[in-house]
C-alpha cells in the first residue's frame, strides 16, 4: 500500500470566483498521477459514476488540472506533480451532459459546500 497523497494549498477562505489558488503535491506514486477538481460537497473514495460532482471532465480538461510523474504525460499536456500546480476556482459546479456542451446541472458553492478534490488518475489502481 502506498502513502497518502497530500496537498498544500496557497489559500482556503475568503476566495472569490475566478482565484486562482497554488499548490504543491507530495506522495504521488512514480508513474501515475491525480486529477485535481474543484467538487460539490465530495467524499473520500467518491468517483463520477457514485455522484461525484465537480468542474472539469475529460471534455472540458481546462476546468481541472492532470498532474502527473510520467515523464511520458508531462510531455502530452500534464502539469508536473512535483511542481507547483494552479487551480481556477468558480462560485459554481456545473455539470454536463456526455457532450461536454450541454449544461445539466449547475451548483452553487455558497460558503462550505464546494472543495478541491483529488483522485487517482486513470493509472491509479
Amino acid at each position: 500500500m502506498s502513502a497518502a497523497v497530500t496537498v498544500s494549498v496557497s489559500k482556503s477562505s475568503a476566495l472569490i470566483d475566478g482565484e486562482k489558488v497554488t499548490m504543491s503535491l507530495a506522495g504521488i506514486p512514480m508513474g501515475q498521477g491525480v486529477y485535481i477538481r474543484q467538487c460539490y460537497k465530495p467524499t473520500v473514495g467518491q468517483r463520477d459514476v457514485t455522484g461525484l460532482k465537480c468542474n472539469g471532465s475529460l471534455q472540458r480538461i481546462s476546468e481541472m488540472v492532470w498532474a502527473s510523474t510520467n515523464p511520458a504525460f508531462l510531455r502530452q499536456g500534464a502539469a508536473n506533480a512535483a511542481g507547483e500546480i494552479t487551480l481556477t476556482l468558480k462560485t459554481t459546479i456545473v455539470i454536463y451532459e456526455s457532450d461536454g456542451k450541454t449544461v445539466k446541472e449547475t451548483l452553487s458553492c455558497g460558503m462550505i459546500d464546494c472543495a478541491i478534490f483529488v483522485h487517482r488518475d486513470h493509472l491509479g489502481l
